[in-house]
Parts: structure tokens; C-alpha cells; sequence
């Protein structure tokens, strides 16, 4: 039996499951800052689990945070996973095939933050997703911009 909690690296991970029963994952819940550290890597499993969504608040006004490299193949970004993130600059998405960014899932982080996506992706980050006007709204794949 697995436990419905884990910590790794400073990062709490919740265990979820279907309401059915079938199907689990793990929801990164919250950044417990005890020092900077500017980069997070967040894993693509643990334990054989999928890691597929970043919670409400997990990231709650950490100005350590610079650098965010997400490994996942699906992703979900809840309402203000990223709240008040001032100095995050730049989110990377790895082998990244889905994405769903709730509305102000990254609410107020640097003014120039960068998405940067190394592998073709479906699905989109809405306007509402931000809520500061002047974020490069720009997606990299392979060195090209695509807009």
C-alpha cells in the first residue's frame, strides 16, 4: 500500500485518485521553502505514478523561485498554482503532450517570464491563465518561437 502523501526535494506530493476508483496520480501540493532554491524539477512520475497536475497555492509567494522544469507528459496548472512567484522567469515544459492552465494559474511572476516547450504540444495556456498584462505569452520549441 502506497502512501497518499510523499515529500521529495522540499515538494509535497498528494495522492489522487478517480472517484470510480480507477486511475491515480499525483498532485504536487506545496513548495515547503526552508531555503532558495531557484529551480524546481519536477519529476514525470514517482513510483510508477504519473505526477499530473500542480495544485492550487503550491508555489504561494516563493521569490526564491527563478526556474521551473516540468518533465510531465500531461499536466493540469490549478488557479494560482504559481501565485505571486515574482522572480519566476522561465517555466519549461519536457516531453510535455497535453496542458491545461486553469484561470490565473501563474498570477503575477516576473514581467518577461518565458514558456519555453522542447517538444510539440496540444492544448494552450488561455489569456486568462495570466494575470499580468505585459508576460511574453511565447512558447519555444527546438529554438523556433511559435506564437
Amino acid at each position: 500500500m502506497q502512501n497518499n502523501t510523499i515529500t521529495l526535494n522540499r515538494v509535497t506530493y498528494d495522492l489522487k485518485t478517480n472517484a470510480d476508483g480507477t486511475g491515480s496520480w499525483w498532485c504536487l501540493s506545496k513548495y515547503n521553502e526552508d531555503e532558495c532554491v531557484p529551480t524546481i524539477v519536477i519529476p514525470d512520475e514517482i513510483d510508477g505514478i504519473p505526477v499530473k497536475e500542480i495544485g492550487e497555492y503550491a508555489f504561494n509567494s516563493y521569490l526564491g523561485l527563478r526556474t521551473v522544469e516540468i518533465n510531465c507528459d500531461t499536466i493540469t496548472l490549478r488557479a494560482n498554482a504559481f501565485y505571486r512567484c515574482r522572480n519566476l522567469s522561465m517555466i519549461t515544459f519536457h516531453q510535455l503532450n497535453r496542458i491545461k492552465a486553469e484561470p490565473k494559474a501563474i498570477a503575477y511572476p516576473d514581467p518577461h517570464l518565458v514558456l519555453i516547450a522542447t517538444t510539440e504540444c496540444r492544448g494552450h495556456f488561455k489569456i486568462d491563465a495570466f494575470t499580468t498584462y505585459s508576460v511574453n505569452r511565447i512558447f519555444r520549441k527546438n529554438g523556433a518561437v511559435v506564437q
